[in-house]
């Protein structure tokens, strides 16, 4: 994470903080338990997810930021379409007990997160 710089994004969070890297999406790290524990790891495209895909961190079966929701369908067959706030939305259990959730914007994968339940939080500090 050297390569990256660091800011606190959100005043009155100090557990959220955001790595910046020209030509990667932003990681967003959350630790809500305030004890040095990551909770939640976000990878966020923006808007224009094939601006960083190339940059994008990737799943253990290559899926990152600017994948194609064929890529996706294809590297995690068993990925469940939930229907929620973000939609679509697809996810996946990993070998862990978390969840890597991908929502999908024009059949690009434009956000990534991980972390232990199996819905996709509608904000990151609360």
């Amino acid at each position: 994470m050297t390569a990256f710089t660091s800011s606190n994004i959100f005043e009155g969070c100090p557990s959220i903080v955001s790595f910046d890297k020209p030509g990667s999406p932003d990681v967003v790290i959350t630790d809500t338990g305030e004890n040095g524990i990551v909770r939640q790891i976000v990878l966020q495209g923006g808007v224009d997810p094939s601006g960083v895909a190339a940059g994008s961190p990737r799943t253990n079966s290559g899926i990152g930021i600017g994948a194609t929701l064929d890529e996706l369908i294809t590297a995690y067959p068993t990925l469940t379409d939930l229907n929620d706030y973000f939609r679509p939305h697809y996810a996946v259990p990993d070998e862990n007990g978390n969840w890597i959730h991908f929502a999908v914007s024009e059949g690009v994968v434009y956000t990534i997160v991980v972390h232990a339940h199996a819905f996709m939080p509608r904000e990151l500090c609360g």
